[in-house]
């Protein structure tokens, strides 16, 4: 009688568990790649609206000559020709230009404290901006001004700076 060389039926069972159980794993090691890169991402794309805001908020502050407080915690900067607003809401920061919209970004939980004049250093903003979320994070706006620079710091107190 003549052999013919085939495999079992219980080693082609076998190759199949193993087959499975190799596949089982693989899919497991990928799904969770996958989930540790879309938390990289988002944490990417926070870290970045961050960076942008910070940039934003730095040339407008460089660029502007008064600088006060809102209506709900917005700040308003602004110079002779330009108006810039910036309103935080629970989850975002919008930016306008003279009225219009200019950008936005997904910041979430910014509150504002604006500091127009430390005692005994007439020539100086600072403006505070802490940052909800994970990790929370403190930004510090300072503006320094010359005594070049005509005196039209508007106070919180209601009246301009004499220098």
């Amino acid at each position: 009688m003549n052999r013919v060389p085939a495999f079992t039926l219980l080693e082609v069972l076998v190759s199949l568990l193993l087959l499975a159980i190799v596949g089982g794993l693989v899919f497991v090691v990928l799904q969770t790649l996958a989930e540790g890169t879309g938390t990289a991402g988002t944490a990417a794309v926070a870290a970045r609206d961050r960076l942008w805001l910070e940039q934003a908020l730095r040339a407008d502050l460089e660029r502007a000559d008064r600088l006060s407080l809102g209506p709900q915690g917005s700040i308003e900067l602004a110079n002779d020709t330009a108006r810039w607003t910036y309103r935080f809401t629970p989850d975002s920061a919008l930016r306008q230009a003279d009225g219009v919209p200019a950008g936005g970004w997904a910041v979430p939980g910014i509150t504002v404290a604006h500091v127009p004049v430390r005692p005994g250093m007439a020539l100086l903003a600072e403006l505070t901006l802490e940052m909800g979320g994970a990790p929370q994070q403190r930004l510090v706006l300072v503006k320094h001004y010359d005594r070049a620079t005509p005196a039209r710091e508007t106070l919180a107190h209601g009246h301009t700076d004499p220098y």
